[in-house]
């Protein structure tokens, strides 16, 4: 689970992407040439992001005014912080939404929750060290007897 943990995906914020186009707007602030949506640092969250794309009648997959969100193209993309947990302890915070655009996903919103399952965990693997595997087996054969 640690493991899992040191490797949970983080949303990189920055006020300018690298490479950027100027043509390029943010979905959620509508500034353009600066950063890429999935960056936008002035709107984080990502139920706060799908609420504006819901609003402005955009698709959840492209973040455009697709014609129809059955159609888009970008339908079939999996979204790349979904599949960072996929397989993990934390595969259960992925949203079941039918997919996403990747600044769309609230799993970067979900660190906090993933940190907080890590100390239960930790003091259960140590009761059952604790505890040892013959101690239960012990324990199961006085009370037969």
């Amino acid at each position: 689970m640690e493991r899992d943990f040191e490797s949970f995906t983080f949303r990189k914020r920055e006020e300018f992407s690298p490479g950027i186009e100027p043509d390029i707007k943010c979905a959620f602030c509508g500034i353009y040439g600066e950063h890429f949506s999935d960056s936008c640092p002035r709107i984080q969250n990502g139920d706060t992001r799908l609420d504006i794309i819901r609003g402005r009648l955009l698709c959840v997959y492209c973040l455009e005014d697709c014609p129809s969100s059955s159609t888009c193209k970008y339908k079939r993309r999996q979204c790349w912080y979904c599949n960072r947990v996929k397989g993990t302890a934390f595969e259960d915070l992925i949203p079941h939404d039918n997919d996403h655009h990747r600044s769309l996903c609230t799993i970067p919103d979900k660190k906090q929750i993933a940190m907080r399952r890590i100390t239960p965990a930790k003091r259960e693997l140590a009761e059952l060290q604790r505890k040892g595997p013959d101690r239960d087996k012990d324990n199961n054969a006085r009370s037969e007897e």
